[in-house]
């Protein structure tokens, strides 16, 4: 693996460590994601008796899917941050755990749920390939993660500031998924019944320093093993000031930050669901049908 675009485990860490007495200040995306995912899962018509949630944060998801826990439902939070951890309720099945190496039993879940969390791990399809493993036969997958298009401005305005300033760019994202592989990676993982979605959010902020310091308070700043490390220089964050503003620039002389969150939903192979017809199994021939159409648009 190309070390640049390596993603530093042990960063991602210490910045979710960080931010645990920091996302409650500014959990807005955090909220609106959650929403989006618990919308999801109260479509799905039957309740659910072992969860698992990948990256439990700020704890913002489980509060949202209690109507559709059975009574006796046993709910797992994992989290990389021990710090997150303990700020569950103390009667929490709780579990510190590396999403690249998740330590869920073959079978043993009927959903797994995750938010913001999983576009930080090195090897997105080797993560979905142990969440499918870890449900039952017609169990369900809903994550949502950052996609491809989010904060692209803000990658450029860096890599204008570190140039000119220091002649040099630090690496800061590592490669992430778009829309359009999405269905095809969650195949890949072993799911049946692929679903890739893509929710786009728009924020204003009063300058970029703003955004950074939200960035901080997601455990969203800069993880790559490539990145420049040590405190930026003050006439490059100056120029990154300059240089999204001009890249990005909102109504009342404020800036806009475009996120671009993607909802991905599979589930483990079941013989009760729906199965796609083989080629050539068709009840009713194209030839049939044009003809039909023809009859009734001449009545």
């Amino acid at each position: 693996m190309n070390q640049a675009l390596h993603i530093d485990r042990t960063a991602v860490r210490r910045h979710r460590d960080r931010a645990q007495g920091l996302i409650h200040h500014a959990d807005f995306l955090h909220q609106a994601c959650a929403d989006m995912l618990a919308d999801r899962v109260h479509d799905i018509a039957r309740p659910f008796e072992r969860v698992a949630e990948i990256g439990v944060g700020a704890d913002l998801v489980k509060p949202k899917l209690a109507p559709k826990l059975s009574p006796h439902a046993r709910y797992l939070s994992l989290d990389l941050s021990l710090g997150y951890l303990q700020d569950l309720p103390p009667n929490r099945w709780a579990v510190q755990a590396d999403e690249e190496a998740l330590p869920l039993a073959t079978g043993g879940f009927d959903l797994i749920v995750s938010n913001l969390c999983l576009h930080w791990v090195n090897d997105l399809p080797g993560c979905l390939a142990q969440i499918r493993r870890a449900l039952r036969p017609d169990g369900v997958m809903i994550v949502t993660l950052f996609g491809g298009q989010t904060l692209a401005a803000l990658y450029q305005a860096f890599a204008q500031a570190e140039s000119q300033t220091m002649q040099a760019m630090s690496q800061r994202t590592a490669p992430r998924i778009e829309l359009q592989e999405a269905a095809g990676l969650l195949q890949r993982a072993g799911f049946a019944l692929p679903v890739a979605d893509r929710q786009p959010f728009t924020v204003t902020y009063p300058h970029v320093f703003k955004l950074m310091h939200d960035l901080r308070a997601w455990g969203e700043t800069n993880a790559m093993a490539g990145r420049i490390k040590g405190m930026s220089r003050r006439d490059t964050m100056m120029r990154l000031g300059e240089a999204y503003r001009a890249l990005s620039p909102a109504e009342g002389e404020r800036i806009k930050a475009e996120f671009e969150v993607l909802t991905l939903t599979g589930w483990a192979p079941d013989a009760s669901q729906q199965q796609p017809l083989r080629p050539g199994a068709g009840k009713i021939s194209l030839a049939d049908f044009l003809t039909q159409e023809e009859v009734e648009g001449s009545s």
